[in-house]
């Protein structure tokens, strides 16, 4: 079972699914920054860094321009509550990634080399909690039944 769309809130989940996409892509680029550091490249972490930078802040503009659109009147008015708190949570993702990656670029921490493995994985399943997260929000257009099963994925990675 999947939301009941109509016409002009058609651009708003393309909206939705692309500030999810941007988002992913947001972690992703953190997760490509925190193993060149640890890599010892600190250079290009930083640039890597840059790149996350520019995705959160696309990831700000998408959010700006689902919540004004929402604001004018799209959705019944208790789907778009979900939605707006929805929109926000995702947006928290993009904004930790970013705010750890400026972690890595201002502060430079001192990685002891007996956790570089464990940071790793939790890079990799970050990487995995943020494609279950936005399957979760595609589905909420598509299949709302797959979310508690995306969710509960999230949920399983997080406890690793």
């Amino acid at each position: 079972m999947a939301l009941f769309i109509q016409k002009r809130e058609k651009s708003i989940v393309d909206d939705i699914k692309k500030h999810a996409d941007t988002v992913t892509e947001t972690v992703k680029n953190f997760v490509e920054a925190l193993n060149l550091y640890l890599d010892g490249d600190k250079e290009k972490s930083q640039e890597q860094t840059k790149l996350v930078h520019k995705l959160e802040a696309q990831a700000d503009d998408y959010r700006r321009k689902i919540d004004r659109e929402m604001y004018e009147g799209a959705f019944m008015p208790s789907i778009r509550e979900s939605l707006f708190v929805t929109v926000d949570a995702v947006d928290d993702v993009a904004n930790e990634a970013e705010t750890t990656g400026d972690i890595l670029t201002l502060i430079q921490p001192s990685i002891p080399d007996e956790i570089v493995s464990d940071l790793r994985e939790m890079g990799k399943l970050t990487v995995i909690c943020a494609e279950k997260l936005r399957d979760g929000v595609y589905n909420l257009f598509n299949d709302i039944n797959l979310v508690f099963d995306e969710m509960k994925e999230v949920e399983y990675y997080e406890g690793a």
